[in-house]
């Protein structure tokens, strides 16, 4: 689920023309460039084979200009609206709670979460029946 949304977000960045890394960058980094990381997972058990899954990303922005400032401004807005909601292979997701858009050491750092519910089948249950059948009488008093 993760690396879905993680192909999901790239996909939705690649709007902007810039390239994108989703591993650590090392020296000789050409800007602008983005780098998507995901922080922190977590799983949550609803009901039966139902979880939530919650997952925050952090986006960061390298800039070009000496104008960090005004340049980042930009692009945070631009995130908002395209980060709001995701089309992964498993259907639209949609961001949850606050985006956070913070400007370190001339660095975007644009942090998103989506919790989206996910399935699992336990291996203990993949034979038996769902539900079973009932069969009841009833009658009609006069």
């Amino acid at each position: 689920m993760v690396n879905s949304i993680l192909t999901a977000i790239s996909q939705t960045l690649d709007v902007f023309g810039y390239p994108i890394h989703a591993d650590a960058i090392e020296q000789g980094l050409e800007t602008p460039c983005f780098l998507i990381t995901p922080l922190i997972q977590s799983d949550k058990h609803i009901i039966n084979e139902r979880y939530q899954k919650d997952i925050h990303f952090v986006i960061q922005y390298f800039p070009k200009g000496k104008h960090y400032h005004l340049e980042c401004n930009e692009v945070a807005e631009k995130l908002t609206d395209a980060l709001c909601e995701l089309q992964t292979a498993d259907g639209i997701i949609r961001a949850v709670g606050e985006m956070e858009a913070e400007i370190v050491d001339g660095v975007l750092n644009f942090t998103v979460h989506y919790k989206p519910f996910v399935i699992r089948v336990r291996k203990d249950n993949e034979d038996s029946e769902l539900m079973g059948t009932l069969e009841a009488t009833t009658t009609v008093k006069e």
